[in-house]
């Protein structure tokens, strides 16, 4: 029922996430993923994915990480932008509950590939 929630999610918001800017992120720990979901849905308002892209890069700062480019970009090409921009406006939260979800999943996976830094008798 949500499996284009959680494409939107895993193939676009959550690469676009992870090139927020972390000094940003970490300024506003408190309230960062508020903040995000409120851009998100404010630049939803614009006619086309990409529109929505150069709204998004206005309201939050962004380091482009280049691993993500191709990705962004083939998602924007390819996807039927007005679909996804009605999903954004009208399922936001859900959305960025999905993004929330691939973060923590890349968390606990880069926790498992170094166990030593996390090792509580260190």
């Amino acid at each position: 029922m949500y499996e284009k929630h959680q494409q939107i999610a895993q193939e676009f918001l959550f690469p676009l996430w992870q090139c927020v800017d972390s000094e940003f992120k970490s300024k506003n720990k408190m309230h960062i993923w508020e903040y995000f979901e409120n851009f998100v849905k404010t630049s939803s308002t614009m006619p086309d994915l990409a529109g929505f892209l150069e709204e998004l890069k206005k309201l939050i700062p962004f380091n482009w990480l280049h691993k993500f480019e191709n990705q962004i970009r083939n998602f924007i090409i390819q996807e039927d932008n007005e679909k996804v921009l009605e999903i954004l406006q009208e399922n936001t939260a859900l959305c960025i509950l999905f993004t929330r979800q691939c973060n923590e999943v890349k968390k606990q996976d880069f926790k498992d590939a170094n166990p030593d830094l996390f090792n509580q008798e260190n």
